[in-house]
């Protein structure tokens, strides 16, 4: 789960009647803690939310290997996944990776963005919901998009 101060944390349910939950343990990546913030350019709403980073996440094995990775989207609306490199049992992530999508003609970016795509990454806005599909050795993410996508998403 993402929390207010920029962290991404893993809770574990304990169980019980009624459910008790472990403290939160911070995740790292790549040997860091991830913290994910707006700065000074990062929020369409300025400054004011420069620590800011509103992240939201799923799990799902993104790169076929059977290990869960972690996708995130953020305050600022860039995709990004961290590839798990350790075990399903012991978690190990690799720094960030844009998620990247095969896009048919030039990569789509809302009006209102501030910033361009890079590479063949998707633009979203912040706070949207993501959701991994994998179908035989297909993967789909949903995105809750804020403005109307009108193509078809292929994911790399």
């Amino acid at each position: 789960m993402g929390n207010t101060a920029w962290h991404i944390a893993f809770i574990e349910n304990l169980g019980g009647n009624p459910v008790k939950w472990a403290a939160p343990e911070l995740l790292e990546a790549d040997g860091e803690v991830i913290r994910i913030m707006a700065g000074p350019n990062g929020s369409i709403q300025g400054p004011a939310e420069a620590k800011w980073g509103y992240t939201t996440l799923t799990i799902a094995d993104w790169n076929h290997n059977s290990l869960p990775d972690l996708i995130v989207n953020s305050i600022w609306g860039k995709v990004i996944w961290y590839e798990n490199i350790g075990t399903s049992t012991e978690p190990k992530l690799a720094a960030a990776k844009p998620v990247e999508v095969l896009w048919d003609g030039e990569v789509p970016k809302p009006s209102w963005n501030w910033w361009n795509p890079e590479g063949n990454a998707p633009v979203t806005g912040f706070l949207n919901c993501l959701l991994v599909l994998k179908m035989g050795s297909c993967i789909t993410v949903a995105i809750h998009f804020p403005v109307q996508v009108s193509r078809d998403l292929n994911w790399i």
